[in-house]
């Protein structure tokens, strides 16, 4: 009677079967290499922030683009660094004294180039707003300068009530610095939430801390390697 063999073929291990392997039996040093790596992309990664600038709002190839490339090349015009509007309590011509000290305060900020306004035009109508007590003053920046950090100081000095006056700071360094900061500011009580929770689910699933944690450093060292790369990216 003939019988019939059958010999179970093992699968060769593969690439990540290897990694796991090699990992196993060298974790210690594995572990540390990965730690020193960490920590040397934490350094250099996070300067990637100053680098980095809020760009994408204007689509490069669109009418209004063309005609703005074609305003500042054929007759000089550039973008205003903040633009305020001046509410004053009676008319621009009684509180011109208050007015014009606080515009003289923004024009001694560092990175200031010109404060152009409603009384510097000798009351032009384009600068006077309908209600005939609110006026605008457009503050331009220096070349080669931290635009945004500029912008802020002149939000966080001006901005809102100056004596009689009210002052309102809008721009496209304004928005851009307010959505950087909500961004910021919700993205931190996202992670508060979330990270607790978090925490015990894993707990939950690998039922130790050590197992647990392990998502956490394999995250952080992927996020700070991120920063690392892009601020490689950024040097060219």
């Amino acid at each position: 009677m003939n019988s019939v063999h059958s010999t179970a073929v093992t699968p060769a291990p593969g690439a990540f079967s290897r990694l796991g392997s090699f990992v196993a039996r060298h974790r210690w040093p594995v572990l540390i290499s990965y730690l020193i790596v960490t920590v040397l992309a934490a350094v250099f990664g996070v300067r990637v922030f100053a680098a980095m600038q809020s760009e994408g709002f204007n689509d490069p190839g669109s009418d209004s683009a063309r005609a703005a490339a074609i305003l500042a090349e054929d007759f000089g015009t550039r973008d205003p660094l903040v633009v305020l509007a001046i509410e004053t309590p009676t008319s621009p011509e009684v509180d011109e004294t208050a007015a014009q000290s606080l515009l003289d305060q923004v024009a001694a900020i560092d990175g200031v180039d010109q404060v152009l306004s409603y009384w510097s035009t000798g009351g032009a109508e384009q600068f006077l707003g309908a209600d005939n007590r609110t006026t605008q003053a457009l503050v331009f920046a220096e070349d080669n300068i931290d635009r945004s950090a500029v912008a802020s100081q002149i939000v966080e000095s001006f901005d809102g009530q100056q004596g009689d006056l009210t002052v309102f700071a809008f721009g496209g360094e304004v928005v851009g610095n307010a959505f950087t900061e909500q961004i910021a500011g919700d993205l931190l009580r996202a992670e508060i939430v979330a990270v607790p929770i978090i925490t015990i689910l894993l707990i939950f699933v690998f039922g130790s801390l050590v197992a647990a944690g392990l998502p956490f450093l394999v995250a952080g060292g992927t996020i700070l390697g991120s920063f690392f790369v892009l601020f490689l990216i950024s040097r060219f």
